[in-house]
């Protein structure tokens, strides 16, 4: 089981209880007292019955300092213990498992060839053929005699031939095939980093997402165990007549609301942990522990949108189609308008031989035989050009021509993008950072509400109700604090991404590195 603690208070008769949630509690920079455990609530209920029949199961912890204070700590179960993992050995696994990751690597590999398959230009193509022939034929005659006799004749002939063909100019199309594959390549490894970052980024938020639906099932549990007592603390009121029987019926609903919270809030926490395993290609949520600060984000939109706009993969792979694009062009051109000259040589062997053999019926006819061998070789130089090929080299040309200017447009896009959602990610930053202290601020406000509705409530000047609105009114803080801490961790990592830093080298991982260049300086040419 995954173990909290309650503080109790020694220099007090009444002992007041606080949940310490994961989230809220594990950073240093953020930490509150929130909701009450159920099972400890229970046990000082059962204590303290005959001195303050109505406890607040929100209480909140003293806010005197801690060194001010004597606490004894109690352990308390209050769900069932997980593997523990941090956030980078969930990015470790993503790095290793994810599929998308996979794939994309697998494309990039295959990429790579694109690049052999240029510098083929420049090699030689060598063709080998040999053929196979064989002849026979039979002469019968009714009236055979040694001037018209019977025979019979076979020939055959085998063929052997090598050619080799080297081109030694075409107009510099394959140079320009060869930058335009090279280009090409390098847009790939941009789009992988940013399948890399996109992968970390839904890494982080299901992360996030987890921790926060897991708090919210404990807030929600607290919240319910709140209404269950508000409620049966109406119902006795009720039977005294000190309130009436539709406080007790607002009191029901708040409790059936509290359930129904709590059972959504367990289904979301449930939908949280499987997107988790299918982000981090099959690893379960263990017991997640609240990561680190994000590294240091300047609070300058202008650097962030500088760095952004020179490192982000996505204006990267932009650049480089548009590089791959021009290149196309120039090998199109050539195609149309330049020469192509080849250096040709080859090798032919021919072997026949032929058989007359007369009849058995005319033993005097004499028996003949043909053999002959033949080779010969041939180089030489060959020119083309074409005239004509009824517009197709123009059209493809044209169309090289229009696919760069479309290339070229979409770098302005993409940087028009990135500069937009940059600019959208920081003021969401600044917006969840701020809100951080807001929401902390209001929860220990909202749990002082509550504290002074309760002892209203005990005292008669206040009814249930009250008190209903103003655990209501905690239990929001509470939800709003921790998704603020959310937000504020994945818009950090969303800055990071954005700015090109959100990948496997750059956050130190503890992995085997996939190093494209690597491999692509050690793809096969030739063969």
């Amino acid at each position: 089981m995954m173990q909290t603690y309650i503080y109790k208070r020694s220099n007090m008769k009444m002992y007041p209880t606080a949940l310490v949630l994961s989230i809220l509690l594990s950073s240093s920079l953020f930490s509150i007292a929130t909701t009450p455990s159920i099972n400890a609530q229970k046990n000082e209920n059962k204590k303290d019955s005959k001195q303050n029949k109505h406890i607040n199961p929100l209480a909140a912890v003293s806010e005197m300092a801690p060194d001010a204070i004597e606490f004894e700590w109690e352990k308390i179960n209050i769900a069932p213990q997980y593997s523990a993992m941090d956030l980078e050995q969930a990015l470790v696994a993503a790095y290793e498992n994810n599929k998308a990751i996979i794939a994309a690597r697998r494309e990039t590999l295959a990429m790579h060839e694109k690049s052999s398959q240029a510098k083929a230009g420049f090699l030689p193509v060598i063709n080998v053929s040999s053929s196979v022939s064989g002849n026979y034929g039979k002469n019968e005659n009714s009236n055979s005699s040694p001037q018209n006799p019977n025979s019979i004749s076979t020939s055959n002939a085998h063929d052997m031939a090598a050619e080799i063909k080297q081109n030694v100019f075409n107009g510099g199309a394959t140079l320009s095939n060869i930058e335009a594959a090279d280009k090409s390549i390098r847009a790939y490894w941009a789009n992988l980093v940013k399948t890399e970052q996109d992968t970390f980024i839904n890494v982080i938020s299901a992360y996030m997402d987890v921790l926060t639906k897991r708090s919210t099932v404990e807030v929600q549990k607290a919240y319910k165990a709140a209404m269950k007592q508000n409620y049966e603390t109406s119902f006795e009121k009720h039977k005294i007549g000190e309130e009436t029987i539709t406080q007790v019926a607002n009191a029901e609903a708040k409790l059936k609301d509290g359930e129904a919270k709590l059972v959504q809030a367990e289904a979301e926490a449930a939908k949280a942990e499987a997107v988790f395993f299918n982000v981090t290609g099959g690893v379960s949520a263990g017991n997640l522990k609240l990561p680190p600060k994000p590294k240091k984000i300047s609070e300058s939109l202008d650097k962030i949108l500088q760095q952004a706009l020179q490192n982000n993969p996505s204006i990267i792979s932009a650049r480089y189609e548009y590089e791959s694009s021009k290149a196309n062009v120039d090998a199109a051109s050539a195609q149309l308008v330049s020469p192509s000259i080849d250096l040709n040589a080859s090798t032919t062997y021919t072997h026949s031989g032929s058989r007359y053999d007369p009849s058995r019926n005319n033993p005097a006819a004499a028996d003949s035989r043909y053999r002959s061998h033949q080779v010969n070789n041939k180089v030489g130089v060959s020119l083309s050009y074409n005239l004509y090929s009824g517009g197709s080299y123009s059209s493809q040309r044209r169309e090289a021509h229009e696919r760069a200017l479309g290339k070229k447009f979409a770098i302005e896009n993409t940087k028009s993008t990135i500069t937009s959602e940059t600019k959208g990610v920081f003021e969401a930053y600044k917006a969840a950072k701020a809100n951080i202290q807001n929401f902390k601020q209001q929860v220990k406000a909202a749990q002082i509400a509550v504290d002074s509705t309760q002892q209203e409530v005990d005292v008669g000047t206040k009814v249930v109700k009250d008190s209903l609105d103003a655990q209501f009114n905690l239990l929001s803080a509470q939800i709003q604090y921790l998704q603020s801490k959310s937000d504020y961790y994945k818009t950090s990592y969303q800055l990071m991404a954005l700015m090109g830093y959100l990948n496997a080298k750059d956050l130190k991982l503890k992995v085997n590195y996939f190093d494209p260049q690597k491999h692509f300086e050690t793809t096969p040419v030739g063969y």
